[in-house]
C-alpha cells in the first residue's frame, strides 16, 4: 500500500508542477515556489494549517492572468 500512497503522491507534484510551469505571468518562479513550499510541507506536515489561511487573501492573481478556475 506505500507503492501506491508513493506513487500517487508523485502524480500530484508531478500534476501540481504542470500547472505551475503554464502558469501565464512567471512560471520559473511559481515552480520554485511549488518545489519549496512542496519540500517546506514535507519536512513540517502542519505548516499548511498556518500558512495556507494567512497567504489566500494575497495569491489571487486572477486579475493579472484570468484563471479564476485553477485558483
Amino acid at each position: 500500500m506505500n507503492g501506491l500512497h508513493g506513487a500517487l503522491a508523485a502524480m500530484a507534484g508531478l500534476l501540481g508542477v504542470f500547472v505551475a510551469r503554464h502558469h501565464p505571468l512567471s512560471p520559473d518562479l511559481l515552480s520554485l515556489a511549488f518545489v519549496a513550499w512542496t519540500i517546506a510541507v514535507c519536512m513540517r506536515p502542519a505548516l499548511w494549517l498556518f500558512l495556507l489561511p494567512a497567504l489566500l487573501p494575497v495569491a489571487s492573481f486572477s486579475p493579472w492572468t484570468g484563471w479564476i478556475g485553477i485558483e
